[in-house]
């Protein structure tokens, strides 16, 4: 009983942080790489 409800919950806060990983980190990745090419393309451009 006990070790099955351990490796449900180390399951959840996998799953967890893993979708809290994917919708903070990644859209911030994805925002500061478009920055970056943004302000190259800009910066060529002038």
């Amino acid at each position: 009983m006990k070790s099955s409800t351990c490796s449900s919950v180390n399951s959840w806060l996998l799953l967890s942080s893993s979708s809290f990983f994917f919708s903070e980190l990644v859209p911030s990745v994805v925002f500061a790489l478009l920055y970056e090419y943004l302000s190259i393309d800009i910066a060529f451009e002038s």
